[in-house]
């Protein structure tokens, strides 16, 4: 935003959601988790981003810079793309460096740690873009990004994340709080994500719904005689709705103090007024609000100087910090940004198995890029302990033990002399399940009438919670234990799979033989059915039983022969008993073969073995036949 009364004068404010969190304000202040410094210490507890639009550069303070301190960071050059920067932002989302740029209507974006003359990597221009003279910027925490515009009537343009090249707004805003704006005002996004404006030629702040396109009415105004309000060239909004208000003509910060949280609206009288010899202020161009420490912070076009004051100060009083000098590069600096460490990436609890790797990662925004150094505590968080030389974004610890189970490991970043820490996260380290199978026994043989039902159990490891405890056959579907095994007359191996929740499993193989039913063949038996008969022909019985030999139980329906030498008798099928039984004529030539004894025989088939049995002529003896 230019000042009215000076031509090279112009200056941003605005305020962020994303990297502002919980105040909206020009200056985008975080508050930080960790050590910060104290108020006195320097104009911000975080590094500070203030823009020069005569030497068309961006500057980056760390959190200790006082009096004549050197940048930490300097994007200045030709290859820099800046030409005239109104402001300059931090994305949170991103990291990157955005700022308008008045002289070419462009907004050119820079990545994390950018210094010195370096390129932008992103830069949004274009007839498509409807930027027209920006001057002043703001995101919100979605990363979408917002520009007002003062070319013409004024208006507010917003773009998407990743927003490139010539785009078309996703809004844009115009209004009759954006009239005449007259090269003077900013913008800010407070934490509802309503849009502020600082409309500086009418002497007032706006603000707009988080959804507001097109024609859209202020939800909020504050303006009028009360206001004491004078070339407005920056606002801000604490988490509290008040509103603070750099006034370029008088040399002024007022605060207007919120309702319910809420931004007043209005013609208020300010709750304070910063002004006079004493505050060192001199064209007051932005303001924002440190909310860790409630400090404003103000840019001095006139003085080439950043002001601090503490919280509530009013009248005619000495700044706490001044930055100001040679050697700041300070040369018509026009606003004022926190540009806090942020954590874009907070380490998660790993639950990982004993013998493998644990890997953290975390991440973080800052100016310059932060570096990180990871602690461990094996104290359940009361204290923690530096890793030595674990200083990369990504934690790895190889080969975890059960002993390393239940520590926490945190990230700490520093940036300028801004640390921020991350919530620990826990690593649990589980063990492998074991399996122990009972039946079938590997290597064991079953007759297929008796093969048993399957016995195996799983148990968990440390820390770990079984889910499933099953085992297949040859591949098969899975079966829970207690099961019965496959009984075919076949080899078959089977296993069992343990699955922990998270992580953790384990496999366990036993092959079994599953064979024939064994037989046997008892109870022989010849006896006269009749005879000698009519024709000197008599008629024997002969019979034998057919049995399982494990568990004695009798076979039917299979064909038992009988034989005496190498002569057939007989043959018959065995009843529900096992019990075969025929009869043959005993004749001349088989008297002598019977002399010798006879013999039953049973040739199996695919599920019983086969088996035989001999007979002797006790029966015989007494038949008087030989």
């Amino acid at each position: 935003m230019r000042m009215k009364d000076h031509e090279r004068s112009r200056t941003l404010t605005r305020l962020s959601g994303v990297s502002l969190g919980t105040a909206a304000a020009a200056l985008a202040v975080l508050s930080v988790a960790g050590p910060v410094t104290a108020a006195s210490a320097a104009p911000s507890s975080s590094s500070l981003l203030v823009t020069n639009e005569n030497s068309n550069s961006v500057l980056a303070f760390g959190t200790q810079a006082a009096g004549d301190a050197a940048p930490v960071l300097d994007i200045n050059g030709a290859a820099t793309g800046l030409n005239s920067p109104e402001s300059a932002e931090v994305d949170a989302t991103s990291g990157y460096v955005i700022a308008p740029n008045a002289g070419n209507d462009s907004v050119t974006e820079y990545s994390p740690g950018a210094n010195g003359n370096v390129a932008p990597v992103v830069t949004i221009s274009g007839a498509n873009t409807k930027l027209n003279n920006p001057i002043s910027i703001a995101s919100n925490s979605h990363g979408d990004v917002y520009v007002l515009n003062a070319g013409g009537t004024g208006s507010v343009t917003e773009y998407g994340p990743g927003a490139s090249g010539n785009v078309t707004p996703i809004a844009t805003i115009t209004g009759s709080g954006l009239m005449n704006l007259d090269d003077q005002g900013s913008i800010a996004v407070d934490t509802k994500g309503n849009v502020v404006v600082a409309e500086g030629a009418n002497n007032a702040i706006v603000g707009f719904a988080p959804t507001a396109n097109g024609t859209a009415t202020p939800i909020f105004d504050i303006s009028g005689g009360f206001t004491s309000l004078s070339d407005t060239t920056g606002a801000t909004v604490d988490d509290t709705g008040d509103v603070f208000v750099s006034n370029g003509n008088s040399s002024a910060v007022t605060e207007y103090q919120g309702v319910s949280g809420n931004e007043p609206t209005g013609n208020v009288h300010p709750l304070d007024t910063i002004s006079g010899g004493l505050t060192g202020m001199n064209g007051a161009t932005d303001v924002a609000v440190d909310p860790s420490t409630g400090d404003s912070i103000v840019t001095n076009l006139f003085a080439n100087s950043v002001t601090e004051y503490t919280p509530n100060s009013s009248g005619n009083v000495a700044p706490t910090d001044t930055i100001m000098g040679a050697a700041t590069q300070l040369d018509g600096p026009q606003t004022v940004t926190d540009a806090p460490v942020l954590i874009t990436r907070a380490p998660l609890n790993q639950t990982v198995l004993v013998g493998t790797s644990a890997t953290f990662n975390a991440a973080a925004n800052g100016l310059p890029a932060p570096t990180v150094q990871w602690q461990v505590s094996t104290n359940g968080g009361t204290s923690y302990t530096n890793l030595t030389g674990q200083e990369s974004y990504a934690l790895t610890l190889p080969n975890v033990t059960q002993s390393q189970s239940g520590n926490l490991y945190r990230a700490v970043f520093t940036a300028s002399g801004e640390t921020i820490v991350t919530a620990g996260a826990y690593l649990t380290v589980v063990g492998e399940p074991t399996i122990s199978i009972t039946t079938p026994k590997n290597g064991a043989t079953y007759a297929a009438n008796a093969v048993p039902n399957s016995s195996f159990t799983c148990t968990k490891g440390t820390n770990g919670t079984i889910t499933s405890c099953t085992a297949t056959i040859d591949g098969g579907s899975p079966f829970a234990s207690g099961s019965p095994l496959v009984a075919t007359i076949a080899s078959h191996s089977m296993t069992v799979t343990a699955t922990q929740s998270f992580v953790g499993s384990a496999t366990q193989t036993v092959t079994y033989i599953v064979g024939k039913v064994p037989t046997e063949l008892t109870a022989l038996s010849l006896v006269n059915v009749e005879g000698p008969g009519g024709g000197g022909v008599t008629l024997l019985q002969i019979s034998g039983t057919l049995l399982t030999s494990n568990t004695h139980t009798g076979v039917a329906g299979q064909t038992i022969s009988f034989t005496a030498g190498s002569s057939a008798l007989c043959s018959a099928v065995t009843n529900g008993s096992g019990v075969a039984s025929c009869e043959f004529s005993l004749t001349g030539a088989l008297e002598a073969v019977l002399s010798l004894g006879y013999k039953a025989s049973y040739a199996g088939n695919a599920t019983y073995s086969g088996t035989s049995a001999t007979g002797s002529l006790v029966g015989l003896l007494g038949l008087g036949l030989l």
